[in-house]
């Protein structure tokens, strides 16, 4: 890989990154605004099945989400009920707060989905998926192990809503396999050391995971297994999946194997590379001119620069308080 040193460039492409997630994390308002939004849920769930314990999983559970992400339920317990899908969309319909309600019964778990008319915000509801609990404890984990993974998330989760391919059934990559990567990224000996007091750069870290990703790793034929200190292993004979990871969760489960168009994420990392590295090159001295902005392919991507705008109030309340690019990265608020 190019040895790109950490530069005013690299600094100002780092400190431009932490403001983008800064201005796309939840106010405290907002976070309240969930908080109540989870509890009248939750009361609504029992009053069907007083005896159900109601869990969270997905991003809002594990502290990675935007404001306009869902919020993923799941009902735990025996319900006494043939129905409980049915039964809880008919109790959602009965509730003025609640619009947009579908049970879509024929999915591989069945969901009920619904739009909370206050505050406009998705909600899914499932039934004993005790694995989502699970990778909910699991990825906490590793964000207290890695403070920079919490900013990689959201930066490439952002890439891939920029790209379209952040829907599996679009032929993209879910968040969870998205997570699994970055962490099996950060997990390659030389490429993080959590115990190092050096700076860390996140726009370098994000060049690196494009080159290994894009360039360097072979999907293949390897598969990805977390705790396996970044290195890969053979994909096991028959494997037709591209993209193949083991789910630390559920051994013995690929979850790469619904990823229909996984080929085109490669691509798209690879692309993103060479357009980031070009970025660099060209503006190691300044703007070459007007017509190319300073963040070039991250600005057409991200759109910083309207993000900051809408978002002030958000980037003000959580920006963390240091030099950027010059300190270790702590968590955001």
């Amino acid at each position: 890989m190019v040895n790109i040193h950490l530069d005013r460039v690299a600094a100002e492409y780092n400190h431009r990154l932490i403001q983008y997630c800064a201005a796309i994390s939840p106010t405290t308002e907002e976070k309240a605004i969930r908080r109540n939004l989870v509890s009248r849920m939750t009361d609504l769930i029992q009053e069907i099945w007083p005896k159900a314990k109601v869990e969270l999983f997905g991003s809002y559970a594990k502290g990675i989400y935007t404001p306009t992400g869902d919020i993923d339920f799941t009902v735990i317990g025996a319900l006494p009920s043939m129905d409980p899908g049915g039964d809880l969309a008919k109790k959602l319909g009965d509730n003025q707060d609640c619009n947009n309600i579908q049970f879509v019964r024929n999915a591989k778990v069945p969901v009920v989905k619904m739009t909370d008319r206050r505050t406009g915000i998705a909600c899914d509801f499932t039934f004993n998926q005790k694995c989502g609990m699970k990778a909910v404890k699991f990825i906490r984990e590793f964000l207290q192990e890695y403070p920079v993974l919490k900013y990689l998330i959201l930066i490439l989760k952002g890439c891939l809503k920029g790209w379209s391919i952040g829907e599996v059934y679009l032929g993209g990559i879910n968040s969870y396999c998205l997570i699994y990567l970055i962490i099996n990224f950060l997990q390659i000996p030389g490429v993080y050391d959590v115990q190092s007091q050096q700076p860390v750069n996140i726009f370098i870290l994000l060049m690196k995971f494009f080159h290994y990703y894009g360039m360097v790793y072979d999907f293949e034929n390897n598969k990805i297994k977390i705790n396996n200190n970044g290195a890969p292993l053979l994909k096991p004979r028959g494997t037709t999946n591209y993209i193949s990871m083991e789910d630390p969760c559920k051994p013995g489960n690929d979850i790469g194997k619904s990823m229909f168009g996984a080929m085109q994420v490669k691509h798209a990392f690879q692309y993103a590379y060479m357009a980031l590295l070009n970025d660099f090159l060209e503006h190691r001295n300044g703007p070459v001119s007007p017509q190319f902005p300073f963040y070039g392919y991250l600005e057409y991507l991200l759109h910083f620069e309207q993000t900051i705008r809408k978002r002030d109030r958000a980037m003000t309340e959580n920006l963390p308080q240091f030099t950027f690019g010059y300190q270790k990265c702590r968590p955001l608020m």
